[in-house]
């Protein structure tokens, strides 16, 4: 495990991430992505961290020469250093009390190969649930179907991981999965999903907006006649 240094200049970004603060702040898996900085001003190796494409942070100054061999050598194949990202606190509970978020990354150390596919709480083929939001992202641009099939899978995964730890579920694929829904009017299936999001999430649902939206969007479509179908 890797701990992400600066987190609390990236206070308006993690806010974004995980939705509003609670008074008992948040515990979310995400996928990190590792990107060098050569053109720092204060650390030529320094190596940024990224979460939904936003700097969430940095590696700190050891952990960065230690893992820039790597993130060079994905960057000269053309690839990008990804893993499953822990974020947590984050917490509010007044006006002058609210906690800094932390964030840390599920990093083999450097130059140690993994010892084989992944298999603990939340894997999916192999992988990390966290470590497929990439691919997801594609297939919504190219394959909705696909895209929704994979989704489902990872909700799956996701809540599995819930049940056997004390994560709290993300949002991110609810809401995917309610976006390729909608853009095909399946009203009545992305209620379902957003309804299935709101119990596991309880109060502070980021989501809740939305599924108010696609209940009216679903009682006008049941209130016109066969003729304006």
């Amino acid at each position: 495990m890797v701990q992400v240094v600066g987190e609390s200049y990236c206070r308006d970004a993690l806010e974004r991430i995980t939705g509003s603060r609670t008074p008992e702040g948040c515990n979310l898996t995400e996928v990190a992505t590792l990107v060098a900085e050569p053109t720092n001003p204060y650390d030529a190796n320094a190596i940024a961290v990224y979460i939904r494409g936003l700097k969430v942070g940095y590696l700190s100054r050891e952990d960065a020469v230690a893992f820039k061999p790597v993130v060079d050598g994905l960057l000269r194949g053309r690839k990008v250093g990804t893993c499953p990202a822990a974020i947590r606190d984050g917490w509010y509970r007044s006006e002058s009390g609210c906690g800094d978020f932390g964030v840390t990354l599920q990093l083999a150390p450097a130059g140690q190969a993994l010892a084989g596919p992944y298999s603990g709480p939340g894997a999916l083929r192999g992988r990390h649930h966290s470590e497929w939001e990439p691919r997801v992202w594609e297939l919504k641009r190219t394959d909705p179907t696909a895209a929704e099939a994979l989704l489902r899978e990872l909700i799956e995964a996701a809540e599995q991981e819930v049940k056997a730890t004390s994560h709290c579920v993300g949002h991110i694929y609810y809401e995917l999965l309610a976006i390729v829904l909608r853009k095909q009017k399946r009203y009545a299936e992305e209620i379902a999903v957003l309804e299935r999001f709101a119990r596991l999430c309880g109060a502070g649902n980021p989501l809740a907006g939305r599924l108010d939206k696609v209940r009216a969007l679903a009682a006008r479509e049941s209130a016109k006649g066969p003729s304006e179908r």
